[in-house]
């Protein structure tokens, strides 16, 4: 046998799984395009077109491999897509005795406890798994009723949309991996876990007087700057309150999530708002007024009073925060939508500028969360 095409076999035949064919993928450059180059590499290998005249036993094994190569590309396509690739746990079957379960084109889903209760659905965690094989754990939103399977498709297709540019901010998003109904005819969205999170709900109640106002400006530059991508694309979620912001304190990340209430290109569609959320939604949203930016920043404005220990309903806030701060934040929450902040990328640098000023060069400051707050 040819002596590339045997390394080839060999490394595709006895492989376990596609991180066996594969490796590891890290690296600065995307994973997909790594992966990408080292199939294409392989591929070549076993080009049938270089066998064509060879013995026999080259041109039966290149068609095996080149199957079995397929097929390992695929499904490390799929485990990075859920964010699974590298990450198994090989030793055990997934809790095949959970109930219920569902199975999709892609996956076999096993349900576990609720970790999230919504006005029109429920979060449940799962597990993943193919072929009886455990992949990783998977976050299930389900449709509480029929009727409100409108809303999900809605999440759907604004997350789609959103995800069809490349910008910097996607690493913000919430990133739904399948989509199924269950039995009685309600939406499931089958999101990538979003581990070892919380949201401002769990973070208050694990501080009660409030986080540090430098913990709050790392979560409103990264809430700042992903908002401001979705208005650019003329989307504006219209729910924005601290169970649908989360954190993730180890890398300082931030997740918009629940998009279900948004709000696409208004003018056109003459889409409205649909829910009203107590303290945290603009005064605007009762009026039935046409929806604007300026609403999501209102409520922005109102998550950051609220995690420092403030007053959401006087806009009262410790006395720890700097004045020129707690001038900048009121400026998120004043009732007239004509008055207040308008442009999420243009407070993004504004406020980047008054944190240089107030403390000058930023540096990494580390948030410690009970783990019984985190997700």
């Amino acid at each position: 046998m040819d002596a590339d095409l045997e390394r080839v076999y060999d490394l595709v035949t006895q492989a376990g799984c596609a991180e066996d064919v594969f490796g590891g993928l890290a690296g600065p450059r995307p994973a997909l395009e790594t992966l990408a180059e080292r199939f294409k590499e392989l591929k070549k290998v076993v080009n049938l077109e270089v066998y064509p005249y060879q013995d026999s036993d080259d041109v039966e094994a290149a068609k095996e491999v080149n199957q079995l190569l397929d097929k390992f590309y695929q499904k490390a396509q799929a485990l990075l897509a859920g964010d699974f690739y590298a990450k198994r746990d090989h030793m055990r079957s997934p809790r095949s005795s959970r109930e219920p379960s569902f199975k999709t084109d892609k996956f076999h889903y096993y349900l576990g406890e609720p970790i999230a209760h919504g006005t029109i659905s429920t979060v449940f965690d799962a597990e993943c798994a193919e072929e009886n094989e455990f992949l990783g754990r998977v976050a299930i939103k389900i449709a509480d009723q029929p009727e409100d399977n409108e809303l999900l498709w809605r999440e759907r297709r604004v997350l789609k949309m959103l995800f069809e540019k490349n910008g910097p901010q996607l690493k913000h998003l919430p990133i739904i991996l399948d989509h199924f109904k269950t039995e009685d005819g309600r939406i499931c969205l089958v999101f990538r876990c979003l581990s070892e999170c919380c949201n401002f709900y769990n973070l208050r109640e694990d501080y009660k007087n409030g986080v540090d106002r430098k913990h709050m400006v790392w979560m409103l530059n990264r809430a700042l700057s992903a908002i401001g991508y979705a208005h650019s694309l003329g989307v504006v979620h219209g729910n924005l309150d601290p169970s649908h912001l989360m954190i993730r304190p180890k890398d300082h990340n931030l997740f918009i999530v629940d998009w279900c209430w948004s709000i696409v290109d208004p003018v056109r569609t003459h889409d409205r708002f649909r829910v009203f959320t107590e303290y945290f939604s603009a005064p605007e949203v009762q009026e039935n007024f046409i929806p604007t930016p300026a609403a999501d920043l209102y409520s922005l404005g109102k998550c950051m009073i609220y995690i420092l220990g403030g007053n959401v309903e006087t806009n009262e806030m410790p006395d720890s925060v700097e004045s020129d701060l707690q001038r900048f934040i009121k400026y998120f929450v004043m009732e007239s939508p004509q008055q207040r902040a308008q442009d999420a990328w243009q407070m993004h640098g504004q406020l980047e500028s008054l944190v240089r000023r107030l403390w000058g060069k930023k540096r990494f400051l580390a948030l410690e969360v009970k783990p019984e707050f985190l997700v």
